[in-house]
């Protein structure tokens, strides 16, 4: 869980502008910069006359301001909630693994050193009866599969 959050703490903290940047012109294509552009009314990177896909409300003249103010406020808000998201459960998740280890710790020096409850004993009855089915289960094996024994 600490791997997404610190990749998304570092997307945030170091260079985002660069990153944004790089997305915005290589990355987004013309499909994405027009769902941005249509999220975030805006028209361009900088203006419309820069990165600018053209639509109905984006074209050369348009009076709509660039995106980059606004998908760089975007992406610092939803990777801050990202990163705080994550890095807030990571301590609950420490907490249930370290409860279940503590629960899971039933093997001590006593652990199979205790005399077994009666009710789980087998008396000589119960066990004549065990040792006659066994018997009869090998008579059975023996005689539906005979061995050579030649010496």
């Amino acid at each position: 869980m600490l791997v997404p959050g610190y990749m998304t703490y570092k997307r945030r903290s170091f260079n985002l502008e660069g990153k944004i940047n790089a997305q915005w012109s290589r990355g987004l294509g013309a499909h994405g910069r027009l769902i941005v552009q249509n999220e975030l009314g805006c028209c361009g990177y900088f203006s419309p006359y820069v990165e600018a896909t053209l639509s109905q409300t984006c074209y050369a003249r348009s009076i709509l301001p660039g995106c980059k103010l606004g998908y760089m406020q975007y992406e610092r808000r939803i990777l801050r909630a990202w990163y705080t998201a994550i890095f807030a459960v990571v301590p609950i998740q420490l907490a249930v693994m370290f409860a279940g280890l503590l629960c899971a710790n039933h093997v001590t020096y006593r652990f199979g050193k205790g005399m077994m409850p009666k009710a789980y004993r087998l008396s000589l009855e119960s066990m004549a009866v065990i040792m006659d089915n066994y018997a009869q289960y090998v008579v059975f094996i023996f005689l539906r599969f005979p061995f050579n024994i030649s010496v």
